[in-house]
């Protein structure tokens, strides 16, 4: 039995697309090309400076006086931004700081676009002291943009009037426990402590931990760690 395949004719769909769409589609994308062929590029100012340091610390408890050097981030928002010039101010309040007032430096505006290790440049600075300081800085465009948040750093002790105290032993790796009592008026806005040991020590305030050592030096040339007196008994 022969089966014979018929070939049926069938004639080529055809679509039907509405001209007014295809037309309007077309000058909708023709539209989006010009608008962002032509639109102007808005230059904004620099953004502030972050991630301010004190001779490589944040906000230092105790720093040689003597070499104090600058360091920020400049956060650019696009290819090509760069620092070319800074200004910064130190002041000896942060309310000081905040009108506006350097002090004891305002460098003015620097034609630079160095923002690591920049030294500072003012009146001689006194030692155990706080210090509050800004920054800001101009683009390629010459623009300037705001002051960063405000920071702060403290210099250290130029004299060391304190004495070694021991428990009158020879054998020097011994653990020795001293306790000083003393009493004050008023709460005070600041309080720090400066130790130095031969070895390792632990240190507390009002029964809270403040800090542990060793000192970071030979204590016989005084390096000394600095530390903040808090406590939820001030």
């Amino acid at each position: 039995m022969n089966h014979r395949l018929k070939s049926i004719d069938r004639p080529a769909p055809r679509f039907h697309f509405p001209a007014t769409k295809i037309f309007t589609g077309v000058l909708w994308i023709g539209f989006t090309l010009v608008v962002g062929m032509i639109s102007p590029r808005v230059i904004a100012s620099p953004a502030a400076p972050v991630g301010l340091l004190v001779n490589g610390v944040r906000n230092p408890l105790a720093i040689d006086q003597n070499t104090t050097l600058f360091t920020w981030r400049s956060m650019a928002a696009g290819r090509g931004e760069r620092q070319t010039a800074y200004q910064i101010l130190v002041s000896s309040s942060r309310k000081r700081l905040a009108a506006g007032t350097g002090n004891w430096w305002n460098s003015g505006k620097v034609d630079s676009n160095r923002s690591a290790s920049v030294q500072y440049a003012g009146k001689a600075l006194p030692s155990a002291t706080r210090f509050w300081w800004k920054v800001r800085i101009w683009d390629q465009a010459g623009k300037p943009g705001p002051y960063s948040t405000p920071a702060r750093f403290d210099t250290g002790l130029s004299h060391w009037t304190a004495h070694y105290i021991w428990d009158g032993t020879t054998n020097q790796n011994n653990f020795a426990y001293f306790r000083k009592k003393f009493v004050i008026t008023h709460k005070p806005v600041l309080a720090k402590v400066y130790v130095t040991a031969h070895n390792d020590y632990l240190l507390y305030f009002n029964g809270h931990l403040l800090g542990r050592g060793p000192a970071r030096c030979d204590p016989y040339i005084i390096m000394a760690n600095t530390m903040l007196m808090t406590s939820p008994n001030w």
